[in-house]
């Protein structure tokens, strides 16, 4: 009975012995293969870094463009936001890049406009498109400003910028306004037009009459001036004057003849007809 007991106790502790050996074993291989792995990780990451670091010194293949129609029209009053898209063509963004707004009251704010704005472009990934906005406060034209990547086409002096399309914002009560004004203007116009067409009738009708006076003058100052010089003209018209004198006397003398001579005739048909009378009864 004692004997068989030291068996069991003795093959119970080579079981346990083996046991942990075998733990053992287990634990040094995982330990084995968790220190490879995890050195194999941290080169990866240096790697990385080291990626990064260079990522400003050379171009990350990326091409951005703005994406919309040549002119934009936003019939609104301000304050009201505006926006455009930019869209990137070549392979994904590495790092942000910059964009700046410019302003323009008339014209073109490309060739003439003022910088109002400016802001970052987050990475962006192949052929994906990102939206610009801003927050106009003003009656006019925009447009976005947008630098390529640091690089772009391995041109590494100097960075290459890309324009949007005109924003042209329009507030719809003051284009009506400046419409009753180009009408008013318009109609302004046509009435001083009128005006000055009559006021030069007038005139050219004041000239016309002065023209006729001073011909008038000129007739009547000729008649005296042949009138003065001819002496035989006076005599003749006196003579002319003497002569109807004349006439007209000796006309009136026939006519009070012609009377004379009528009155008598009158009493002797008077007297005729007094004598029948008479003879009647």
């Amino acid at each position: 009975m004692r004997m068989s007991r030291l068996r069991k106790f003795k093959s119970r502790k080579k079981f346990i012995l083996l046991t942990k050996m075998i733990a053992v074993f287990y634990l040094a291989t995982f330990s084995f293969s968790y220190l490879i792995s995890g050195t194999g990780a941290y080169f990866n990451d240096g790697k990385t870094d080291k990626h990064v670091i260079q990522a400003g010194e050379w171009w990350d293949q990326s091409e951005l463009e703005f994406i919309g129609k040549p002119t934009q029209n936003v019939k609104a009053c301000p304050p009201t936001d505006i926006s455009v898209q930019i869209k990137n063509n070549g392979f994904t963004m590495i790092g942000p890049t910059e964009y700046e707004i410019y302003y323009s009251e008339n014209g073109n704010p490309k060739n003439n406009g003022e910088k109002i704005a400016a802001g970052s472009i987050d990475p962006i990934k192949e052929g994906g498109i990102t939206t610009l906005s801003f927050h106009a406060e003003k009656v006019g034209s925009y447009t976005f400003k947008a630098l390529q990547r640091p690089g772009y086409k391995n041109d590494e002096k100097s960075r290459h910028e890309i324009w949007s399309e005109k924003v042209m914002v329009k507030c719809m009560e003051k284009a009506e306004e400046d419409k009753q004004d180009e009408r008013n203007i318009e109609d302004k116009s046509e009435e001083n037009n009128d005006s000055e067409k009559t006021n030069a009738a007038k005139d050219n009708q004041s000239k016309d009459e002065q023209k006729n006076s001073e011909k008038i003058v000129e007739n009547s100052a000729d008649k005296t001036d042949n009138g003065s010089s001819d002496p035989t003209g006076k005599t003749e018209s006196k003579e002319n004057d003497e002569t109807k004198t004349d006439k007209n006397e000796s006309s009136g003398e026939q006519s009070t003849s012609k009377d004379q001579k009528q009155k008598p005739n009158a009493k002797q048909t008077e007297s005729a007809v007094n004598e029948e009378v008479d003879k009647d009864e």
